[in-house]
């Protein structure tokens, strides 16, 4: 086997985007991701709108374990806070902690914002998050959706 031969992983066709990340974020980093992220702009309120209707922001990463929210005013880190997520029709709430934030006084080159991570979101919404992700992902390269394996017209 592969494995044998002194592979990271061995990955069989049609491949799972999962198995897929997984195996190269286990080749790659010393700390591996445990979810793929989705680069992504998606509308988001953060803030449960009793002293004020919540914080419009946009996502510039999503993953099944949380966003990543583009703002010039994080809350500090561990702040527990109310979220809306928008996708496609959908709006998903969930509670999500501030695991880390970025701001411009830090003169560095991240984009301001902070790194939410989901810690309560209904089953239902997950599993919807996880396909939309997997959706995004493979549109482009599954057999069927009209780009891979046709023949050019003409």
């Amino acid at each position: 086997t592969c494995l044998k031969r002194g592979y990271a992983a061995c990955i069989t066709k049609p491949a799972d985007p999962h198995l897929l990340y997984s195996a190269i974020q286990t080749a790659t980093e010393a700390t591996p991701r445990a979810h793929i992220r989705l680069n992504l702009s998606l509308k988001a309120v953060v803030g449960d709108g009793i002293d004020s209707a919540g914080e419009e922001a946009y996502t510039s990463t999503i993953s099944e374990g949380g966003i990543f929210l583009q703002t010039y005013s994080p809350p500090p880190n561990h702040t527990k806070t109310p979220l809306r997520l928008f996708l496609s029709d959908r709006e998903i709430r969930a509670t999500a902690e501030v695991l880390y934030s970025s701001t411009l006084e830090r003169r560095t080159f991240q984009q301001p914002g902070m790194g939410l991570k989901f810690i309560e979101l209904h089953d239902d919404d997950r599993t919807f998050l996880q396909s939309y992700i997997r959706e995004q992902l493979v549109r482009d390269i599954l057999p069927g959706n009209g780009r891979v394996g046709r023949k050019p017209e003409g």
